[in-house]
């Protein structure tokens, strides 16, 4: 579990990847939503999706990134999270967040 380093002006952020829940965006701002807290400071979504690409996150909406180790289920257009959070996917991002989620399960049970 280690934890990716972001630097947001002259404040380090300690983010543990695996315990990121979803990412999102608003404004200027990016929302780091764990299960029991959130963090939130100025950083770029697209920036930290590049951080994140292979890292296990998909992004799901132009402001949204998910975590697929969260992903309950996929049924059609929406994602559940394993806290009960449901997210629409973006038309344009759905075969690339299937593909995203059997890809993780394949790698996943290779474990």
């Amino acid at each position: 579990n280690q934890p990716l380093w972001i630097q947001s002006g002259t404040v380090n952020y300690c983010l543990y990847i695996k315990k990121i829940l979803w990412i999102e965006s608003h404004d200027k701002q990016i929302e780091i939503v764990y299960p029991h807290e959130k963090t939130v400071f100025r950083y770029k979504i697209s920036d930290m999706e590049r951080e994140l690409e292979d890292k296990g996150f998909v992004k799901i909406h132009r402001s949204i990134l998910v975590n697929v180790r969260h992903i309950q289920s996929i049924h059609r257009n929406e994602i559940l999270m394993d806290n009960g959070q449901i997210f629409l996917i973006a038309r344009k991002q759905l075969e690339k967040v299937r593909t995203q989620m059997q890809d993780y399960i394949k790698w996943d049970m290779t474990l």
